[in-house]
C-alpha cells in the first residue's frame, strides 16, 4: 500500500462506528490486498494479529 492508501485505511477504520460495519469493511479490505498481492506475484497474506476492531464491541 502506498502511504497515501495507509491514510485513508486508517482514518477510514478510525471512522467506523458499529463491530459489523468494521468487520465487514476489514474482510472486503483483506480480499483486495490479497487479489493485489497475488497479481504481483506475492505471497498470501497472514491474518490479522489482533482484532483492530475489537473495541466496538459491546
Amino acid at each position: 500500500m502506498t502511504q497515501q492508501e495507509r491514510n485513508e485505511h486508517r482514518e477510514r477504520m478510525r471512522s467506523m462506528k458499529s463491530y459489523e460495519e468494521c468487520k465487514a469493511y476489514q474482510e472486503q479490505h483483506h480480499e483486495q490486498m490479497a487479489a493485489r498481492a497475488k497479481e504481483r506475484g506475492g505471497k498470501a497474506l497472514a491474518q490479522p494479529r489482533r482484532d483492530a476492531c475489537g473495541g466496538l464491541k459491546k
